[in-house]
């Protein structure tokens, strides 16, 4: 029952009229989930998911095939990423490598960063 409920409260999340969906790591490899997820963002166009994904685009089949399909589902993988229904490579700097953001790790140090910066903004415009 827990499970139906999720799903229940995933499709409403879904019809919300701006509705954003970012998820870390998820392999898309259940395909009901899938179905719910592309359904949603099928029956809203104003919806948005991001799926940031671990490996290379090419370990996530079932991912590129709905990105492919659904221009508001961006995915964005380790060596490339589907936006807008067009395949893209990632640009990469050798030395300045972008962070995985498939990594829950490297997720958790982007969003601190971020974090930071909007802070220190704040506190920038609040002192002026």
């Amino acid at each position: 029952m827990p499970y139906l409920a999720m799903f229940d409260r995933l499709r409403a999340f879904l019809r919300l009229r701006a509705a954003t969906l970012v998820t870390v790591g998820y392999s898309f490899n259940d395909e009901h989930l899938n179905e719910t997820i592309e359904e949603g963002l099928r029956g809203n166009p104003n919806a948005m998911a991001f799926g940031l994904l671990y490996e290379s685009l090419e370990a996530y089949p079932m991912a590129n095939e709905i990105a492919l399909r659904r221009p508001n589902l961006a995915l964005l993988a380790r060596d490339s990423g589907v936006v807008g229904t067009t395949e893209v490579a990632a640009a990469t700097e050798p030395e300045n490598p972008s962070p995985n953001l498939g990594d829950f790790s490297d997720f958790g140090r982007v969003l601190a960063a971020q974090s930071q910066r909007r802070t220190a903004t704040r506190d920038d415009d609040h002192e002026r």
